[in-house]
C-alpha cells in the first residue's frame, strides 16, 4: 500500500470516527445509525492494521474512558516519507473488546506495541 493509499484510507477512518460522534450526540448512543458508524469505522481501523505497511496498536493511558482503549497508530516512517507535518499520525481509537472482536490472538500480539 502507498502512501496515497494510507492517506486514503486513514481519511475514512477519520471521517467516519466523526460522523459516529455526531450521530451519537444527535440520535443517541444507541441508534442504529451511530452503532452502523461505529462498526464502519472499526472495520477500516481492522483493515488498515491488516494491510501491509506497519501499522499497530498502543494502549492509550491518557484518554478519559472506563475501558481499555487502543490508538491506532500509522508507522512513523509513513509521515515522515510524506514530509508532511499535516499528515494524520493515527488513526482514532478502538477499544479493547472490539480488537478481540475483529482479531485472532495471534493478530492482538503482533499488533500491540509498547
Amino acid at each position: 500500500m502507498g502512501n496515497k493509499e494510507v492517506e486514503s484510507l486513514v481519511n475514512k477512518i477519520v471521517a467516519f470516527n466523526h460522523a459516529w460522534k455526531l450521530a451519537q450526540k444527535r440520535y443517541g448512543e444507541g441508534s442504529h445509525l451511530a452503532d452502523s458508524l461505529r462498526d464502519q469505522k472499526a472495520c477500516l481501523q481492522a483493515e488498515f492494521l491488516r494491510a501491509d505497511f506497519g501499522g499497530y496498536l498502543v494502549i492509550d493511558n491518557e484518554a478519559a474512558s472506563t475501558e481499555v482503549l487502543y490508538s491506532v497508530r500509522i508507522q512513523s516512517s509513513d509521515a515522515s516519507r510524506n514530509n508532511d507535518s499535516s499528515f494524520q499520525q493515527d488513526a482514532a481509537h478502538m477499544p479493547e473488546r472490539i480488537a478481540k472482536k475483529l482479531f485472532t490472538g495471534q493478530e492482538l500480539v503482533k499488533l500491540v506495541r509498547g
